[in-house]
């Protein structure tokens, strides 16, 4: 089937839904903000499962959450229950007991139907007075299907319900075994809510196994080879600011490796020889002997992921390896050196003196804290050149733009201390000046501005709110071809409008993002984004171009048709609800 009648087919699927429906769905006036904060979810022999938002929301009525994520692979599932859960705990092994919260739950006999290979799943749960409605809808290819759950367990809770999310239950033995990608919860706003999974017990295995569990995504990545390198720290390049780092790294074609010591390190001198020398930092240790068996940091062929969590007395570490698709996860239990809770560096060692050296090459290697920031990979050996793919890092020096959305203003921050403000298309040019932690200056003929200085933003005196800004890319759709534009610093974060494009029997109307808003190419593009040429047939008809590239709708496209498709899927879900009531009573 065509891109063109895939995508007519989820329209005419939509427009069926609101014809349909007796109940009336605000499409036009609920404005969807999807966050641009991904994560990845592994799960692994996983039972009573509750997916759901980590930060809380109000629980007012009227509050929204919404959920996306994509199956990647799954390789058990054994679920026998499937379902939907508001609750204020989402800590619980039952999140709905105990009058904590709510339950819509179906059995079935072959596997969980939320965690479907292959399928985007989208979700929208509403906090009613009578406690929660949700809207829920799989999608695969031209296929849209709307999910609904009638059955009802446990009463509503009065208290507000602040978490929201999907269920699986069962036995013990009726598990999950999967892997989710582009995973985004948020609400109303597109506020990224964070992601979580339940870990009843609170062992430190359940603690650990959660922050591996479910972990942001970046896409800033380093590579790198070591030749009879020695004394080797490979560390964050930004100081943290999070208690949780994450670290990984894949490791190929070692053809020396003579080290016989092997480790982590926090420290706030991380290029040094020594991180750890001295007091310097906390060293957690295995030593070995050359020739004992495999060394737990540098396995050839080996995906390693590695969590760095900061203590009150010290930090732990927990390396997590897949090799040839077995996964082991150790930690070091040696330690030596001082601890400093001032710490913000976090390093894996492999060495001791100059007769100990690796040659290896390392790829995919990466370094971001609990927020999805990325901090840039550094190592201690200045003769080692490190390739680097993805967007600007440096969020706290030179060569860093910050752009206003309230006032339109950009402020770039350059060489030398020098800046350049632009709002309202005038540029003003001047100084500036970091002040420790906290206070940022902004000197201009026109006086001095003050900004409270934060890792990836600034405020002004005012409450202003500037973020950072990264290289973003506007991809342009015809429907006969498709092409890439940066914006970044050098245009001013800007693009400029292509030639327009021509198309037989067609006349050209314009570019529009994908809610059929046309855009200004004077706009600050903060975010990638895809916009699709606007064409007018023969017979006066108006439709967006569709992407032809891999024989598959535009996934920016896909994913706005998917959050579409949850609001028209609510007119049925009422419908099949009011028919429902009569066979489970209220629910």
């Amino acid at each position: 089937m065509s891109p063109k009648r895939k995508l007519r087919g989820i329209c005419a699927l939509l427009c069926v839904m609101f014809l349909c429906s007796s109940i009336p769905v605000h499409a036009e006036e609920e404005q969807i903000k999807i966050s641009d904060k991904e994560y990845a979810v592994t799960l692994k022999d996983t039972y009573n499962l509750f997916l759901s938002n980590e930060k809380p929301v109000s629980g007012e009525i009227g509050s929204k959450v919404f959920l996306m994520y994509t199956v990647e692979k799954v390789e058990k599932n054994t679920a026998i229950q499937s379902g939907f859960i508001g609750t204020i705990d989402n800590t619980m092994a039952f999140p709905y007991t105990e009058e904590k919260g709510r339950l819509y739950v179906e059995s079935e006999e072959n596997g969980s139907r939320l965690y479907e290979e292959g399928y985007t799943y989208v979700f929208r749960f509403e906090r009613t007075e009578k406690g929660f409605e949700y809207q829920a809808a799989k999608l695969k290819g031209d296929e849209a299907t709307p999910i609904l759950f009638g059955g009802s367990t446990s009463v509503p809770k009065s208290e507000a319900y602040k978490y929201y999310g999907t269920w699986i239950g069962g036995l013990e033995s009726d598990v999950v075994s999967a892997t989710l990608n582009h995973v985004r919860c948020y609400d109303e706003n597109g506020n990224d809510l964070g992601v979580s999974v339940n870990t009843p017990g609170a062992s430190r295995l359940d603690k650990i196994n959660k922050l591996f569990n479910v972990h942001p995504v970046v896409d800033s990545t380093y590579s790198f080879s070591f030749d009879n390198t020695d004394t080797i720290a490979i560390s964050n390049k930004y100081p943290a600011k999070t208690d949780v780092v994450y670290m990984e790294y894949e490791v190929e074609n070692i053809t020396q490796d003579d080290t016989y010591q092997q480790g982590l390190i926090a420290s706030n001198s991380p290029t040094v020889a020594y991180p750890h020398a001295d007091n310097k930092g906390l060293l957690q240790l295995k030593m070995y002997k050359k020739g004992q068996g495999v060394t737990p940091l540098l396995q050839e062929g080996g995906k390693y992921f590695i969590c760095f969590q900061k203590k009150e007395n010290g930090f732990e570490g927990t390396v997590q390896c897949t090799v040839k698709g077995q996964m082991e996860m150790f930690s070091f239990t040696s330690q030596s050196g001082a601890y400093d809770p001032s710490f913000a560096f976090y390093s894996i060692w492999l060495g001791e003196g100059m007769d100990f050296g690796v040659t290896a090459d390392f790829k995919n290697v990466k370094c971001y804290d609990s927020e999805g920031n990325s901090l840039g990979i550094q190592l201690n050996r200045a003769d080692v050149p490190l390739s680097h793919k993805g967007g600007i890092e440096d969020y706290s020096t030179s060569e860093a733009v910050y752009y206003c959305k309230e006032n339109d203003k950009l402020i770039n921050l350059q060489d030398e201390q020098q800046l350049s403000v632009e709002a309202d298309g005038t540029i003003t040019r001047g100084t500036y000046s970091i002040q420790g932690d906290t206070d940022l200056y902004l000197l201009t003929d026109e006086g001095k501005e003050h900004y409270v200085y934060a890792y990836l933003q600034l405020e002004d005196e005012e409450g202003n709110i500037y973020k950072r800004m990264k290289n973003s890319k506007v991809k342009f759709v015809t429907g006969e071809e498709t092409f890439e534009v940066v914006a970044e610093a050098k245009n001013g974060y800007r693009v400029t409008e292509p030639t327009k494009p021509t198309k037989e029997g067609n006349t050209f109307k314009g570019w529009y993002l994908s809610d059929k808003t046309a855009f200004n190419f004077d706009t600050v593009v903060a975010e990638s984004i895809t916009l699709y040429a606007m064409w007018e047939d023969g017979d006066g008809n108006e439709y967006l171009a569709v992407d032809v590239e891999a024989n598959a709708i535009d996934t920016s496209l896909y994913i706005e048709i998917a959050a579409s498709a949850v609001i028209a899927i609510g007119s049925v879900v009422g419908c099949i609800i009011m028919v429902r009531r009569k066979r489970y009573g209220s629910i």
